[in-house]
């Protein structure tokens, strides 16, 4: 609706080639992943514990901060990784909405490939994996330091 009138005073509402594209359609893809991990982690806190802080005095914002947040958080925290990974990683959905100005480590790893140059992608590789893994430690301590949870995320496998 918002395009279609910009369309009619002569400016068109342009997306593509923007940052802003990149963050609609990794919002839209992983959406639905995130809603079924926090209804699933809300599903599971028994009623009488929000009823018991509403009987103790607690209105609707003290209950869902300081008793159903740090309940929900772990299942928050463990879907904004697996987005954060999986977005960080993929390709399939950049690679259709940004233009050559914008580089792309991803798109970097499979051009290198493609040229046969495998040591260039397994560095660029490497430099992914440690932005992922500095950016979930640095999740990670903020969670910690603004909700005060003390469990940490678990990143073994089959551990």
């Amino acid at each position: 609706m918002l395009s279609a009138s910009l369309l009619f005073y002569g400016e068109s509402l342009t997306l593509i080639g923007t940052p802003y594209i990149i963050v609609a359609a990794y919002a839209v893809r992983s959406l639905p992943a995130s809603v079924r991990a926090g209804v699933a982690s809300l599903q599971q806190i028994d009623p009488s514990i929000e009823e018991a802080s509403t009987i103790l005095g607690g209105d609707a914002q003290y209950t869902f901060r300081n008793v159903t947040l740090p309940l929900i958080l772990p299942a928050f925290f463990a879907g904004l990784v697996f987005a954060f990974a999986r977005h960080m990683t993929s390709l399939s959905a950049v690679i259709f909405l940004t233009t050559a100005q914008w580089p792309i480590l991803t798109v970097w790893i499979l051009s290198e490939v493609e040229q046969g140059g495998m040591s260039i992608a397994a560095a660029y590789s490497v430099i992914l994996i440690a932005i992922v893994l500095v950016a979930i430690g640095l999740m990670s301590l903020w969670l910690k330091r603004t909700y005060g949870a003390s469990q940490d995320v678990d990143l073994t496998v089959g551990g």
